[in-house]
């Protein structure tokens, strides 16, 4: 597992603080794999496959970043 500077080990921030991500992938495996990495550096992922579901989701949610 990775750390930081101080020691403390990458991946397990507090809910809270981790930065929500919404991934819009129409291929599972290559979405699987983008929400497995992520997940790994601490980020909360998000999958979505279709673009108005994908929108339904950033609009109630606001995700701190989207990838397509």
């Amino acid at each position: 597992m990775a750390t930081n500077e101080q020691g403390q080990q990458l991946g397990h921030e507090p809910a809270a603080a981790r930065k929500r991500l919404l991934v819009v992938e129409d291929d599972p495996d290559l979405s699987w794999l983008l929400k497995f990495l992520l997940e790994l550096e601490g980020f909360e992922v998000h999958t979505e496959t279709l673009g108005r579901a994908a929108l339904d989701y950033a609009s109630g949610t606001r995700p701190d970043l989207v990838i397509l």
